[in-house]
């Protein structure tokens, strides 16, 4: 398997990372090119649903980005957590993207649960379930996603 890491800086300038597994390239990298492209489409979807800067990118090298500062309105305290089941192996596990953007139209008045008809988020669940495996090489399903973290 591949390890995606990500990294956003919020606008304090602190860091957070969430840790993706995807498929593993083939002998001869036939299939990088893919698996670039898959990385990218869920660099985009991510990056819809929060307002932190990418800092790094990291996947099998290590790709560092200064682009300018982070929206005052990211928070490393704060994260949208990815619930996702493996149904194959029956595991279930959880991520957590940094910085979600604070005026998002999927957070739902009363809850930290997340509106998974939203737009951005339905794209992002998509991306996930396209791309991402488990631990044990498996394509994950996404269950749910809540916000979390330290209101201020």
């Amino acid at each position: 398997m591949s390890r995606l890491v990500l990294t956003y800086r919020d606008f304090s300038r602190e860091q957070s990372s969430v840790e993706l597994l995807m498929p593993e390239v083939t002998a001869g990298g036939a299939d990088y090119d893919a698996l670039v492209a898959d990385v990218a489409e869920l660099v985009a979807s991510i990056g819809a649903v929060t307002v932190g800067v990418l800092s790094k990118q990291q996947l099998a090298i290590l790709e560092s980005k200064e682009v300018g500062d982070a929206a005052a309105g990211s928070k490393r305290e704060l994260g949208l957590r990815v619930f996702w089941a493996d149904t194959t192996a029956e595991t279930v596990g959880h991520f957590t993207i940094p910085s979600p953007d604070p005026t998002g139209a999927w957070l739902q008045l009363g809850t930290d649960e997340v509106d998974v008809t939203d737009t951005d988020i339905d794209t992002l669940i998509d991306s996930l379930e396209t791309i991402v495996y488990s631990p044990q090489g498996n394509l994950i399903a996404v269950s749910k996603i809540v916000e979390v973290g330290r209101r201020n």
